[in-house]
């Protein structure tokens, strides 16, 4: 009885550490995918209305330009000397007319957008408004133009934000699920009595006789 005590009590540790795993695993993949969400809106590069500014880019590709009612300007190469935080997403969002230029000064045209990519992280809110293609990496120079505004707003030029989010949010729920389930058979094994052998009692041949 107590062999078959100590293997029940093992299946059912296995079964909890299962389920605390799984459980753990998904709250990392979760909060892996909003810090990735962040992280990427932080680290785009952004122009100021009314000035031309200067766009190193490292490698080709798409990049999406959304128009940022609220966020915060730091290290601005241009002819704009704009510094610090803004926010007048509470107001209208204003018509800008973009234009933006290789590092052999022939411009680059625009893309629209299929359907609607925004985000609103920290001090950052924006909407996409277009997307270019970029062929060649080092300086690009975008002018950023708006008629009639006082306020501050800016143009950030980066990824998608949502790369690879929904992937890490469907991992951290089939993570959940799968230490769950786990856990849940294992406990399940190790609850399940075994069924006690009845000994048979010894024959007595002068009791039957008898």
């Amino acid at each position: 009885m107590s062999g078959s005590s100590s293997r029940r009590g093992v299946w059912i540790a296995l079964g909890a550490i299962s389920i605390v795993a799984g459980l753990v695993g998904a709250v990392l993949l979760w909060n892996g995918a909003s810090q990735r969400r962040s992280n990427t809106v932080e680290s785009f590069a952004r122009a100021p209305i009314g000035c031309d500014t200067t766009l190193d880019f490292i490698e080709p590709g798409e990049y999406l330009l959304f128009l940022e009612t609220a966020g915060t300007l730091d290290g601005v190469r241009g002819t704009c000397d704009v510094e610090g935080a803004f926010d007048n997403s509470d107001g209208d969002a204003p018509d800008v007319d973009i234009m933006l230029f290789d590092p052999d000064s022939n411009e680059i045209d625009f893309d629209s957008i299929s359907g609607d990519v925004e985000y609103d992280e920290g001090n950052f809110r924006g909407v996409a408004i277009g997307s270019v293609e970029i062929e060649d990496t080092d300086d690009h120079v975008i002018r950023v133009e708006a008629e009639g505004v006082d306020d501050v707003f800016a143009v950030a030029v980066g990824r998608d934000p949502n790369d690879g989010v929904a992937a890490l949010r469907i991992g951290a729920v089939a993570a959940g699920l799968i230490g769950l389930l786990v856990g849940l058979a294992l406990v399940l094994n190790g609850s399940r009595k075994t069924s006690a052998t009845v000994a048979a009692g010894q024959w007595n041949p002068a009791a039957h006789q008898q």
